[in-house]
C-alpha cells in the first residue's frame, strides 16, 4: 500500500458500503518486493478502521501475504484482475491496446 520504492501500487480508495468502510488497492509488482513496510500499511487500516474491508488486487501477490492478519478476523483478501476486463469501454482501452 505504497507509491515508494519499487513497488508501483494504488493510494487506498475509501468508500463506505452500507456503513462499512471499503479499501481497495492494487499491487503490480512481483511478490518479493511485499515487505513490513506493506503489511504495516494493511494493519493501519485496520488499527483505525477495525470493521473495515480490504481488497488488493493482485495477479502477482499469493493470498498468504495478508494470511496472518485474515486470520485475526479482518476482512482482507487478495483478488486478482483482468486488465483488459477493467478498461473495456473505458478511455484508456486504446492505450492498453497499445501496449500489447
Amino acid at each position: 500500500l505504497s507509491t515508494m520504492g519499487e513497488n508501483v501500487s494504488a493510494l487506498p480508495v475509501e468508500v463506505e458500503f452500507g456503513g462499512r468502510l471499503r479499501f481497495m488497492s492494487i499491487w503490480t509488482t512481483d511478490a518479493t518486493h511485499w515487505a513490513d513496510r506493506n503489511v504495516r500499511g494493511v494493519e493501519s487500516v485496520f488499527f483505525h478502521h477495525p470493521n473495515a474491508s480490504l481488497t488488493i488486487y493482485s495477479n502477482k501477490l499469493p493470498a498468504s501475504a495478508v494470511g496472518a492478519i485474515a486470520s485475526l478476523g479482518f476482512d482482507v483478501r487478495v483478488l486478482p484482475y483482468n486488465l483488459t476486463q477493467l478498461l473495456h469501454g473505458t478511455p484508456a482501452a486504446p492505450w492498453l491496446c497499445k501496449l500489447s
